[in-house]
């Protein structure tokens, strides 16, 4: 915010500066520290990162969130399928697998709306991660 009106903002090191002026703490004493320490080019600095650092970094976590939640569905999934005892292939994760997932309850497997709910969420899950992947 600041930065966009033209000021140039500086982060500190709070346990650096903390070491450089441990004398008394009050707003006043820090503040003519701080002006102190800047004005004389002696002021520990942390690296603020740019705007798009910030944006990859919040991409990567959304996209670690969204694998943690599409394992959670195969897993879910998988253990429906093994208390209805349905046996399945080792990779039931591809698109023709799901697909004939999604038919079982119309094959007279009685399947929890849950189930078919997962098994959608997780197409959705796997559309998004691709498209997050093309970032």
């Amino acid at each position: 915010m600041f930065s966009d009106l033209g000021y140039t903002v500086k982060l500190a090191n709070a346990k650096k500066t903390h070491d450089i002026a441990a004398n008394k703490k009050t707003d006043k004493v820090d503040a003519r520290t701080l002006a102190d320490l800047l004005r004389t080019q002696y002021l520990p600095e942390v690296w603020i990162p740019t705007d798009e650092i910030i944006e990859l970094r919040e991409i990567t976590r959304h996209k670690s969130r969204l694998t943690r939640t599409r394992v959670q569905l195969q897993n879910k999934i998988k253990s429906t399928l093994l208390m209805k005892g349905i046996s399945y292939k080792k990779n039931i994760w591809n698109e023709s697998c799901l697909e004939q997932l999604k038919k079982y309850g119309k094959q007279g497997w009685e399947q929890p709306y849950e189930t078919r709910w997962n098994v959608d969420l997780y197409l959705d899950l796997d559309a998004i991660r691709h498209g997050v992947r093309s970032l």
